[in-house]
């Protein structure tokens, strides 16, 4: 199975000239945000990392979910401050 998806993901990346083989003459993607369910496949272009404070904002955070490392557990009430809305 595991097969299977990871053919299906080449594949969507190479519909969404995403593929590095279909960049060609192509401004670069930093990355993607891919998001997988039993039943579907979602993938994100992001033209930049969005940092907070030296936390990147991955998929996590465009599911509206951030998740800190606890040497960075300190932000979260400047995350609650700022609104997080704002942050994204």
């Amino acid at each position: 199975m595991a097969k299977e998806v990871y053919n299906k993901y080449k594949t969507m990346m190479k519909n969404l000239e995403l593929d590095e083989y279909e960049r060609i003459n192509k401004p670069p993607i930093t990355s993607s945000n891919v998001y997988l369910t039993t039943r579907w496949m979602l993938i994100i272009p992001r033209k930049a990392d969005r940092v907070f404070h030296g936390v990147s904002l991955n998929s996590l955070g465009m599911l509206g979910s951030m998740a800190f490392p606890i040497s960075k557990e300190h932000l979260v009430p400047e995350v609650q401050k700022q609104g997080y809305q704002k942050i994204l």
